[in-house]
């Protein structure tokens, strides 16, 4: 899945990925893909996040 459809900015994937969290694949391109899972991931720390800000 490309960026456009995850609906992240590109800065938010950038830092989920020096942190870890992610760990995209690449295309011949070059080009960050997105697995299933790790659109999992961003939206469960998205999810986390959103809790500790709330509480």
């Amino acid at each position: 899945m490309n960026i456009k459809k995850i609906g992240l900015s590109s800065g938010t994937l950038i830092v989920c990925e020096e942190a870890g969290i992610l760990c995209p694949e690449r295309d011949e391109n070059s080009y960050r893909s997105y697995s299933q899972a790790d659109i999992s991931r961003i939206f469960l720390s998205r999810v986390c996040v959103n809790l500790i800000y709330l509480s």
